[in-house]
């Protein structure tokens, strides 16, 4: 009975941070530096890719860049929300976990190497990073780069991702592009056909992890 709680409490917490951020997506502050004012509203304003009003967050775990890795964990906490730890795991393409966000959040991500070292970094300043690179690299959108607007079926946004690597966090934007002509999208009963998409990235930072010791994975939620 007690794993069951337990088991229930970790779901309740989990669909807690979503209910803030969805909540964040219309109404929330952005975040600047600082604990106390981390969601403070901010009169300069976030630059998506494209100029977008949304994009997406998650992560992009190869592989390849897992193999020296034991166990690694993230999250995201909007201020007074509960700090839910997410297992990251590899896959092949970016896998959003947050989708129509309107604001930059700080992140977490703790991780422990196979040769026993382990690392963290807090509060990862998503908005002064993305900000600065983007206004260096503007980067558009695949019906921008056609030149003609965001059609109601099948094109993709952009995904703030991440994975890590040895001692480093790679904070990326992946910009997912279908292939597959706006009007080959549907069949003629309107559904969705084997759409093409490729994802294409852009390294926006490598960031050195922390070094530290006695990371209890097993605490998820705090």
């Amino acid at each position: 009975m007690r794993k069951i709680n337990n088991h229930l409490r970790k779901i309740f917490a989990v669909l807690a941070v979503g209910v803030v951020l969805a909540g964040c997506v219309a109404n929330y502050p952005l975040p600047v530096r600082g604990d106390e004012n981390i969601f403070r509203r901010s009169a300069q304003a976030d630059i998506f890719p494209g100029n977008h009003p949304f994009y997406s967050m998650g992560t992009f775990q190869t592989k390849e860049n897992f193999e020296n890795v034991e166990r690694a964990q993230w999250n995201v906490k909007p201020k007074n929300s509960p700090r839910v730890w997410i297992n990251i795991t590899t896959s092949q393409r970016a896998s959003p976990v947050m989708g129509n966000m309107q604001n930059y959040f700080p992140f977490d991500v703790r991780w422990k190497l196979k040769d026993g070292r382990e690392f963290a970094l807090e509060k990862i300043d998503v908005r002064s990073l993305s900000n600065d690179y983007l206004r260096k690299n503007p980067l558009q959108l695949g019906w921008q780069r056609e030149g003609r607007p965001k059609h109601r079926v099948g094109d993709g946004g952009a995904i703030l991702a991440f994975e890590v690597k040895d001692d480093a966090v790679l904070l990326k934007w992946i910009i997912r592009i279908n292939l597959t002509p706006v009007n080959e999208r549907l069949t003629a009963t309107g559904a969705a056909t084997n759409w093409n998409y490729i994802d294409e990235e852009h390294l926006m930072a490598t960031l050195k992890g922390k070094p530290t010791s006695g990371i209890d994975f097993s605490i998820q939620d705090e």
